[in-house]
């Protein structure tokens, strides 16, 4: 498994898991309106520079497994929002896990970042399992650089990972 650019050739695979139910009932945002045409212009601007870095999910195949994202990243604060999401394939097959690390890497090393942060809706026991078998433990409030909207939702259970302490988080 890898993380790679998202591709065009990604977009039938992005929105088999936008459409899928299971996978997306607990997540905030409306995928079942999406569109192929959503997906290929998101894939589209994944290729822009800006203030988000999205990447796949890859199997060995080269196959897209899922999305794995830093959203609003801030060189100045030090911060950036993880997130994820991965086709229902891909479950229980180590994925989700690889992407996380990697993504963290990338954010404490390559970015120099101090703190990536994300929230998941309460009743999404599976994902709250998934990052506390990752080693987080739910905050007990929101983090200091949560977006203000976002922190007053009662619904989301706050995650937080820090830059490892001692080590040159700009290698």
């Amino acid at each position: 498994m890898r993380l790679r650019p998202l591709e065009p050739r990604d977009a039938g695979a992005m929105l088999s898991w936008m459409h899928d139910p299971e996978v997306t009932s607990l997540l905030s945002a409306n995928f079942a309106a999406k569109t192929l045409e959503d997906c290929r212009a998101f894939i589209a601007s994944a290729a822009r520079p800006g203030p988000a870095l999205h990447w796949a999910v890859a199997d060995d195949r080269d196959d897209y497994m899922g999305t794995v994202s830093l959203k609003a990243v801030d060189p100045a604060r030090g911060t950036a929002e993880f997130a994820i999401a991965t086709r229902r394939e891909a479950w229980g097959r180590g994925f989700a896990a690889f992407a996380m690390r990697e993504t963290l890497r990338f954010a404490f090393g390559n970015l120099g970042l101090n703190t990536v942060y994300w929230y998941v809706n309460r009743e999404n026991a599976r994902a709250v399992r998934f990052y506390q078998k990752q080693g987080f433990a739910p905050l007990p409030a929101p983090p200091s650089v949560a977006p203000p909207a976002l922190a007053r939702d009662a619904r989301m259970v706050w995650f937080l990972a820090s830059a490892p302490v001692g080590e040159d988080s700009h290698a």
